[in-house]
């Protein structure tokens, strides 16, 4: 009411300045107010208190209360699934006590894959969780139910799900949303993201054209090479650089027939006498010559300085070496009508060919090749990361525990960041004895992340891993009581869900 608004102002002040405007917007109290204005006989302070009392019943009397214009809020539907058991619902609780991303993990994988939900108690301390942890979100949506989804409409941040569709997002979106969007849809719809890219592409400029080829999958253009094809001809430098990249994948590019014709002239296959000159046997050979042309390092090749080298490499070997780990290993098979354990015998025995035996073993990682992967475990001066996705489960673990003297960081990083699978108790207590001496590294937080992936019966053994000095025996006694509260809490969880059909 604009009346009582200018009572307020004459309040502070003051009467001398002026009295209260006559109510326009309210006509049962003009006469009143023109009665207290117009009466001689009171002062200026005295007409303000009367008209303020005046104003002040009638807003007491007479106005209506505020209306909550909002919908009502509808009761969270039924659920269709099943609620988890009592057991798992405290394996629940006790996990986000501890704040085991792991374990996390592992209950909702096995929540979701038993059709059971999580009781209501604890969903929003898992919207919370999803809120901060973005990895985790498609995990915990199919475990909050229908009563989820429902509390979730009551803050923005709880809506996981709630986002702008791709499409809109990639025509609409900042650079720094659209290319999540591009990289998520060529994983799922190749020739969707092909066409998006296509069309978008006269568009862009160099910077943007240079970002959208970043690590963009060699799947992806299955049907569109001709295209990635042209973009060696764009006018860009680093443009360029993507789309080779890309190309260095695709067995069928240019760019590897290119280096495929470059090879093919530098090896030889021949024979030689044996000792006793009774019988002849086949030899390998690559003659590198003493340099390349400079075409060669605009597809790809990197021009590395050899100056300072204690093993006189020279720059047209390392030319070489970078050629070979981009040739699928298949090629090698039908330009010399070998089998793969042929070909790798062929290549140890000989002095020209063996030191390129690590180019060959990149190339097989990049190319998963199974036939070729197990041949490489051989060799005891090289440890092969790249050939672990494609190795079998025990030859894979017996490789790593007999590299893990000399590359155990490498090796820990693989299995916590790469391998989702529970580690083998063999390759546990290997890990564990080499976190144990190195406690202040591998602390409670790496636990809690990775506990998931420790097999049970490791509990049994911690005391053995406890290093020698009794400074560092202190801690590892202090931590290991914390990894046998979660593999307890990891026990607890596998038990709750081990008899449920899904």
């Amino acid at each position: 009411m604009q009346f009582w608004t200018d009572i307020i102002q004459t309040a502070q002040l003051g009467t001398d300045k002026r009295l209260p405007a006559p109510p326009a917007g309210e006509p049962l109290l003009l006469e009143p107010v023109a009665t207290i204005h117009n009466n001689a006989a009171t002062d200026r302070e005295e007409k303000f208190l009367q008209a303020a009392a005046l104003a002040f019943n009638y807003r007491q009397s007479g106005i209506l209360p505020a209306r909550n214009t909002l919908p009502a809020v509808l009761s969270a539907p039924e659920e269709e699934d099943a609620l988890c058991s009592p057991a798992a619902h405290q394996a629940l609780k006790d996990i986000l006590t501890f704040e085991s991303a792991g374990l996390l993990t592992l209950w909702l994988r096995l929540a979701a894959g038993k059709k059971r939900l999580a009781r209501p108690e604890v969903l929003p301390a898992l919207l919370n969780t999803g809120l901060h942890q973005r990895p985790l979100r498609p995990l915990i949506e199919p475990v909050i139910g229908r009563r989820g989804k429902w509390l979730a409409q009551f803050r923005k941040e709880w809506q996981l799900t709630a986002a702008e569709p791709d499409d809109e997002t990639w025509e609409h979106g900042t650079p720094q949303q659209r290319k999540p969007v591009l990289l998520r849809t060529a994983l799922s719809d190749p020739a969707k993201a092909l066409q998006w890219l296509q069309d978008t592409w006269a568009k862009e400029t160099a910077a943007s054209r240079t970002d959208l080829l970043k690590d963009l999958p060699a799947e992806m253009f299955a049907t569109g090479l001709p295209w990635l094809e042209s973009l060696l001809q764009d006018k860009s430098r680093k443009v360029k650089d993507e789309a080779i990249k890309i190309l260095q994948k695709i067995p069928s590019s240019s760019v590897l027939r290119f280096y495929q014709d470059l090879l093919k002239p530098l090896i030889r296959i021949g024979t030689e006498k044996t000792m006793l000159g009774f019988s002849s046997r086949s030899t390998l050979n690559i003659d590198v010559p003493e340099t390349f042309s400079d075409s060669i390092y605009k597809l790809g090749i990197n021009k590395i300085n050899t100056s300072a080298n204690k093993n006189n490499i020279t720059e047209a070997f390392m030319v070489v070496y970078q050629v070979m780990q981009y040739i699928p290993p298949e090629w090698w098979e039908a330009q010399f009508n070998a089998t793969p354990e042929q070909l790798f015998d062929l290549f140890s025995a000989s002095k020209t060919a063996e030191p390129f035996l690590p180019a060959i073993g990149l190339a097989v990682g990049k190319y998963r090749n199974e036939a070729w992967a197990p041949l490489f475990t051989k060799d005891e001066t090289q440890y092969y990361a790249d050939i672990l996705p494609i190795l079998p489960r025990k030859q894979r673990d017996a490789y790593l525990i007999g590299n893990f003297p000399h590359s155990g960081v490498q090796i820990i990083r693989y299995l916590t960041e790469e391998q989702e699978e529970e580690w083998s108790p063999e390759v546990a207590r290997v890990v564990l004895k080499h976190a144990a001496n190195n406690h202040y590294n591998y602390n409670r937080g790496f636990y809690n992340k990775f506990a998931h992936l420790l097999p049970l019966q490791i509990a049994g053994e911690l005391e053995k891993f406890s290093p020698d000095d009794e400074y560092s025996k202190k801690g590892w006694s202090d931590l290991s009581g914390h990894i046998l509260q979660l593999l307890s809490i990891k026990g607890q969880a596998l038990q709750s869900f081990h008899t449920i059909n899904p």
